[in-house]
């Protein structure tokens, strides 16, 4: 009983912990939304249901509408403030992360070691102050899937819990409603049950199995045809990088916490260090303890879970990887959230193997209240720093004659820049520009994003290339970037005529005047 009240205790100061510290530095940052959250809130603040249902689809989100389905009544009954919505978010992430907690610690059967390797991890991980405050379906995405894989590990003992099993195809259901990439992990788990399927010889190992094929069936039947006219938006090409050897360990080393990511990027060499320190420790503990057989495995809840969460977070990663390279890049971090959960229980398992002897005096334990506070202080610090929204742009618009209109070559730039109405914002329409060689691959994805954005909703400052005529755009500015090539068409053909070049301070950036 006492451990349970300690477990309790922990769990709410979990919650607490997170959701003020980074709630109250959202009042010391600045609040702009970056791209995906701004299609995100016009989707919100759609006073209809229905069209927004018909927006979704039509380009303007690429994943199917759980996330909206519980924000939507959520913001028009609360409020649609963009902090109200970040907070929520932030509630359901150390939700997630009390659960994870709560788990953990009854797994191991240790409450204040498993208490401070979580938040010290949780705070040392840059990707959780990046997602958890994000008005997109990331942090559903996370609670989904931690409750899916802590099903999956109950049914390693009790595949014939009905109950457990219900649960199991009810979240496996919300994980892919939730965002397309959780189809990747219930089709890890799938191949998890199918390996326990053939190491016990056990036919009550099918019955996890035909639950996991009942929610894939569900989303066929409820969603594909959506999906595949979603799909169009990264055709011919999609907004995610191409898939290299140091951005595979990039990507997954933001799963992994940090001292310093500034000094990972200037050391590409620590990445592959840390992720391959993580595959290294995970096999050297496991695979001697798997010698201990099928009934065994099963009976040591702890171990099971361990081998449940590498395998799990390889293979998705393993997934994800090959889809990447032979069909269409899918490989970032922020899909794979889930698995920085199972990187955490890992680091917990190994800490327990290899430390479980190590007695603390007693004022160490004392002081774990000042180190509660310490850690408080530094994700108020972390998440006040950080802003996904590239601003540096906006300190050279005050300059530009606020007469003339300013065309951003980028929806990175358009979308938050047009919702803020910061200046009298432009994007447009041209899409055989988009689709040139010499163009970024993700212009196209840009292009058809506004167009959705225009044809749904109506948005007149997103032109055709046809509309940009003198009588319309006499005189305007042009916020050119060098690796987008919107504009030069129409100047290599001598459409539009360039008066004065503006230099700015940003690699690669220039600001253009321009008159037709």
């Amino acid at each position: 009983m006492r451990k349970y009240s300690k477990t309790i205790l922990f769990s709410g100061l979990i919650i607490l912990l997170i959701v003020v510290t980074i709630s109250v530095s959202l009042f010391f940052k600045e609040k702009w939304l970056w791209l995906d959250e701004t299609l995100s809130y016009i989707l919100l603040s759609d006073s209809s249901f229905s069209h927004m249902q018909k927006a979704i689809v039509s380009n303007l989100d690429a994943n199917p509408p759980l996330f909206f389905y519980i924000y939507w009544p959520i913001s028009h009954l609360v409020n649609l403030d963009t902090t109200v919505l970040r907070i929520i978010s932030i509630i359901l992430f150390s939700i997630s992360i009390a659960i994870f907690f709560s788990y953990s610690s009854f797994l191991v059967k240790k409450t204040l070691s498993t208490f401070l390797i979580i938040i010290t991890v949780v705070s040392l991980t840059y990707i959780n102050y990046m997602l958890s405050t994000q008005i997109r379906s990331y942090v559903l995405l996370l609670l989904c899937g931690l409750l899916f894989i802590i099903t999956d590990h109950r049914l390693i003992s009790t595949p014939k819990n009905y109950y457990i099993l219900f649960l199991n195809f009810a979240l496996a259901t919300a994980l892919i409603f939730t965002h397309n990439f959780g189809a990747f992990y219930v089709a890890v788990s799938f191949s998890f049950f199918c390996v326990l399927f053939i190491w016990s010889r056990k036919t009550y190992y099918l019955y996890p199995l035909v639950s996991h094929i009942l929610s894939v069936c569900v989303w066929l039947l409820l969603w594909f045809p959506n999906f595949q006219i979603q799909s169009q938006t990264g055709k011919p090409h999609t907004w995610i990088p191409p898939l290299t050897f140091l951005s595979f360990f990039r990507t997954i080393s933001e799963l992994i916490p940090t001292l310093s990511s500034q000094l990972e990027r200037s050391i590409q060499i620590l990445p592959v260090i840390k992720v391959l320190s993580v595959v290294v420790i995970f096999f050297y503990i496991s695979i001697p303890k798997l010698r201990i057989g099928f009934k065994k495995f099963v009976e040591d809840k702890a171990f099971s879970f361990y081998i449940l969460s590498g395998y799990i977070s390889f293979m998705v990663a393993g997934l994800s990887m090959i889809i990447s390279l032979v069909y269409m890049s899918v490989f970032l971090s922020r899909y794979q959230w889930i698995s920085h959960l199972l990187i955490i229980y890992q680091i917990i398992y190994a800490y327990n193997v290899w430390a479980y002897k190590i007695k603390y005096p007693r004022f160490v334990q004392k002081l774990a209240p000042v180190y509660i506070v310490f850690v408080a202080a530094f994700m108020f610090y972390q998440n006040k720093k950080i802003s996904i929204f590239p601003s540096g742009i906006l300190s050279y618009l005050p300059q530009l004659n606020k007469e003339y209109p300013v065309f951003f070559e980028s929806a990175d730039y358009f979308f938050p820049i047009w919702h803020h109405k910061n200046v009298d914002a432009y994007y447009l329409l041209n899409w055989e520009a988009a689709l040139a060689k010499d163009n970024m691959l993700n212009a196209t994805v840009d292009h058809k994003m506004a167009l959705s954005l225009r044809e749904e909703y109506n948005v007149n400052k997103i032109v055709y290339v046809n509309e940009l005529t003198q009588k319309r755009f006499s005189h305007f500015y042009v916020v050119d970037e060098v690796s987008r090539k919107q504009f030069e068409p129409l100047i290599k053909e001598k459409k539009v005529k360039i008066v004065k070049i503006i230099p700015v301070g940003i690699e690669g950036h220039r600001i253009l005047e321009c008159t037709i």
